[in-house]
């Protein structure tokens, strides 16, 4: 990987999902075509998309339950796998030691 920004791919699932259930409203291009325009997102703005593979599952498989939300343990499981920072808003995230975290 040579990007210094990374997005899940879980986070672009529970944006489809928030879409879905009329919890989030998107710019048409992604009601048209949601895989292309997410990728276009992300190269205009220089972020790779980080998928989903077994050394995050192994994460997974072993980070306590401090957080319910299967989304969200995902990817706290993809920053142990891969060493990265993780920027985000929810506090539960500080409950896993070692995780390096961004609040914003």
């Amino acid at each position: 990987m040579t990007a210094d920004l990374y997005v899940s791919v879980i986070s672009a699932a529970e944006i489809a999902i928030k879409a879905s259930i009329g919890k989030l409203t998107l710019p048409a291009t992604f009601e048209t075509d949601f895989g292309g325009a997410f990728r276009s997102l992300l190269q205009r703005s220089d972020i790779e998309l980080l998928p989903v593979d077994l050394p995050a599952i192994e994460h997974l498989r072993h980070l306590p339950l401090h957080h319910r939300d299967p989304f969200d343990r995902i990817i706290i499981a993809q920053a142990f796998a891969r060493g990265l920072t993780v920027a985000t808003r929810d506090r539960a995230f500080a409950l896993y030691p070692g995780l390096d975290l961004l609040q914003v």
